[in-house]
């Protein structure tokens, strides 16, 4: 440890582990993937140009430019914690992303509604390009950085299942990552239901049942909305009431308990903001309302575990 003790050192030869890094180079690899070619309804023969030229717009260039960026970042730091030299690290990168990209815009002519492009292959090559380069500029400062959040989450397994909870809301949030940056599009974001949009089969049929299964579709996003947060909110409370018994400090429980609102009130704005951009989300009050009787719910029941927590910890 260093001397202020709050931030491990960096051994020459043993270098600072790096907690989860594999995952996350593998889960920023498949969101943009999973981008390029969704919605994945393959048709019969290729139609369009393959790697035609053209882009629809600067926000489309500028999002393919910065799609496979934060891979970039995170591969590089990865590569040069174990030891890989820069210019080594930033053409494997390049030709990793080039590969798999060329990939992508030749199945795009199998995609209906999507177009296979030379200049999204070269963006997207040449964001992985920048973003490495920036891994490789803040590498060592990045390993210092992760290995400290790492062994500050170690001995804390209350925070690691609410920073679970909450990439998995996400993930629930934001699927199918069916994203449009259009401007007029995020402009006219409203209540109503656009089903021209793709749509998960099971909520199409909902929707087309009638004012029957619409009421279904309701009371179950409204249901596992308050679960969701509910489960999200006793993690924080249980988790801000360790910290503060780890820390020798006397938090009463319903300091704890704001807390946890506080920081699971900004979680809850940030999700519903996420959703904004995805074309098959519903955008209205019903998702923030349900979410805060969770995030209440879950903090009067996080008060349970959390009382066994801190009278273990004293």
């Amino acid at each position: 440890m260093s001397a202020s003790g709050l931030t491990p050192d960096l051994d020459p030869v043993v270098p600072a582990p790096l907690v989860g890094a594999r995952w996350c180079v593998v889960i920023l690899a498949m969101i943009p993937l999973w981008a390029m070619v969704y919605p994945l309804n393959l048709q019969s023969s290729a139609s369009g140009v393959w790697l035609g030229g053209g882009y629809e717009s600067r926000i489309d260039l500028v999002s393919n430019l910065l799609l496979f960026a934060p891979l970039g970042l995170v591969a590089a730091i990865a590569a040069r914690h174990r030891g890989r030299s820069a210019i080594r690290t930033v053409i494997v990168i390049a030709l990793a992303v080039g590969v798999l990209s060329l990939a992508c815009e030749t199945a795009q002519l199998w995609l209906p509604k999507r177009d296979s492009s030379r200049l999204d292959l070269l963006t997207n090559t040449g964001g992985a390009v920048l973003g490495a380069l920036a891994g490789c500029v803040i590498a060592r400062r990045a390993v210092v950085t992760w290995s400290a959040m790492g062994a500050w989450l170690a001995p804390r397994a209350w925070w690691r299942r609410a920073l679970i909870v909450l990439m998995l809301i996400f993930a629930v949030k934001t699927a199918p990552f069916d994203v449009s940056l259009d401007r007029q599009y995020l402009i006219s974001r409203d209540r109503r239901v656009d089903l021209s949009a793709p749509m998960p089969d099971a909520r199409r049929w909902l929707v087309h049942g009638g004012d029957a299964r619409a009421a279904t579709l309701e009371l179950l996003r409204a249901a596992s909305n308050v679960a969701m947060f509910a489960i999200l909110s006793a993690a924080l409370v249980v988790a801000t009431c360790q910290s503060s018994a780890v820390m020798n400090r006397r938090a009463s429980m319903a300091g704890a308990m704001a807390i946890a609102l506080l920081l699971g009130g900004l979680l809850v704005v940030a999700l519903e903001l996420s959703q904004w951009p995805v074309r098959s989300r519903w955008v209205d009050l019903t998702d923030p309302a349900t979410a805060a009787v969770g995030m209440l719910l879950g903090a009067v029941l996080g008060l349970i575990p959390a009382s066994k927590a801190v009278s273990g910890s004293t």
